[in-house]
């Protein structure tokens, strides 16, 4: 029996007939990590508070039926009702170990689950995430991923209560043994693998990415089972900037009407463009659109009420704005905003189950990480945030990559996998439930881009046009100045936050 049936079953029991074992509210006790320098243990008790179904036991002498450990986990503190939950990697390691080990060992990402133990039953993965590191701070590390995790513990009892939790039948990964490494041993080594990490981080910010948007002769849905990198059909490279980010509509002739990200060498900041792809795979001249004063990229396409809309990525002005445009996408005005206050990266929409959903990360909260949601009665709003905001904090397969799309009836929504490289790859993914107050979905696929191809280093594009499907490539490049201004970067960077 795994948890989400035994909670059921509690809950099932508990009416006025019957004598239950297990009553709301829920006694929840949170014991605090040995250090608590930022305040996760506050944070996770406030939000466990605003559940109605939860009190929060504020003592070890007091009963619980549940105790969430922010510590290691430990075995023998499992025996209350639906036992002890713990913040767990891969190996099995608990919080004060995980971020420590990752630091000295130079990882990009670390990869946590929440996990309850219950006596005589296995573990049970709860929630799960994988965060990007900082590399030349631990503490910046821990700070940036116990802010995710403190939401965590009351979003798996809301889900567990409400039905919708079947991460909750899966047991933790078991990708190798625990480390065994004394803690004294790693924290020896921590200064010098953050210069380590620190020179390491430069080397990979220093690449010069290079982006070029092609065609798959093939529906959205074939990637689903049948993608092959090899199909792409590649636009000619621009000579002086690159192009990503592409969506588009398709004419009765098979024309290809395409919006883009245009990033010219020597401005270094994104339009939109339009371009002209034809059947026979020959590609027009890019044709400016949109020009604001800041990165504009990510043109995302809306059709609505017979009219045609365009939501580029605008963030760093710190909204989500409709542009209106006409059939041929020859020009975009301003309409009305969105979300006023919500600087939204890759902002992606779509009606589904007869409301408008919008899926989006936010540029000041670790964009390629949390997936953040919003809902509409309409296409104009009024938006509102989905209860569970952040409804995912995952590295491989958060942040928008191309429009949703539905095949034999379930909805698929593409997102990119940064767990390697930004961009790196996009994952698939089939939404098994959205509403208002619920979000769940599970990764199918992940598509890598061709490592023998003119395009190695990443895909971040999966858009479906009726019978093709759109696609961006990336390679990689370093030079002289983007080291220089990848390390004065991090210098800077490393400086705000002290």
């Amino acid at each position: 029996m795994h948890l989400g049936t035994r909670m059921h079953d509690c809950l099932a029991a508990a009416r006025p007939d019957t004598v239950p074992d297990f009553a709301l509210p829920l006694r929840v006790h949170v014991r605090r990590p040995r250090r608590d320098d930022d305040g996760w243990a506050r944070r996770c008790m406030e939000s466990l508070a605003r559940l109605s179904a939860v009190r929060v036991v504020e003592s070890d002498a007091e009963p619980a039926d549940l105790i969430v450990d922010l510590g290691a986990p430990s075995p023998d503190r499992a025996r209350t009702g639906f036992g002890c939950w713990s913040f767990v990697d891969a190996c099995g390691d608990g919080w004060e170990h995980l971020a420590l080990r990752a630091h000295v060992e130079c990882r990009l990402a670390l990869q946590v689950q929440l996990v309850a133990s219950l006596e005589g039953q296995p573990p049970q993965v709860l929630e799960e995430g994988v965060f990007r590191l900082v590399p030349h701070s631990l503490n910046a590390s821990r700070a940036r991923i116990r802010a995710a995790l403190s939401t965590w513990p009351a979003r798996a009892i809301a889900r567990l209560l409400g039905g919708s939790l079947p991460a909750g039948t899966r047991s933790p990964l078991a990708a190798r043994s625990p480390s065994g490494i004394d803690t004294s041993v790693l924290r020896a080594a921590v200064p010098l693998a953050s210069l380590r990490n620190m020179v390491a981080r430069v080397m990979q910010d220093a690449q010069e990415a290079e982006w070029c948007i092609g065609v798959i002769p093939r529906p959205v849905h074939h990637c689903l089972e049948h993608f092959d990198a090899r199909e792409i059909r590649w636009c000619a490279p621009l000579p002086d900037g690159y192009l990503a980010d592409p969506f588009g509509v398709q004419r009765a002739d098979g024309t290809l009407l395409v919006l883009a990200e245009r990033v010219l060498d020597r401005e270094g900041r994104g339009t939109i463009v339009r371009i002209e792809i034809g059947p026979d795979g020959t590609c027009s001249p890019p044709t400016e659109v949109l020009r604001l004063p800041v990165h504009t990229s990510y043109p995302f396409i809306v059709q609505h009420e017979g009219a045609t809309y365009v939501v580029p990525e605008i963030g760093a002005l710190g909204r989500v704005q409709l542009f209106r445009t006409d059939p041929s996408l020859k020009r975009l005005e301003p309409d009305r905003v969105l979300l006023p206050d919500f600087a939204g990266s890759d902002a992606t929409l779509l009606r589904w189950s007869g409301r408008w959903w919008m899926f989006a990360g936010d540029r000041r909260d670790q964009d390629t990480t949390k997936l953040y949601v919003f809902h509409a009665p309409d296409l104009f709003g009024p938006w509102e945030p989905h209860a569970m905001n952040p409804v995912k904090c995952d590295l491989r397969s958060a942040r928008p990559a191309g429009p949703p799309f539905v095949h034999d009836g379930e909805l698929y929504r593409p997102a990119q996998d940064c767990s390697r490289t930004y961009g790196g790859g996009v994952a698939i993914n089939r939404v098994v439930r959205l509403t208002p107050t619920e979000f769940h979905e599970e990764t199918v696929r992940v598509l890598r881009p061709d490592p023998a191809g003119p395009w190695p280093d990443g895909l971040h594009t999966l858009a479906g046009i009726g019978d093709v499907t759109l696609v961006d490539g990336k390679r990689h490049s370093r030079s002289l100045r983007r080291i220089v201004a990848a390390a004065a970067r991090l210098v800077r960077g490393a400086r705000e936050r002290e």
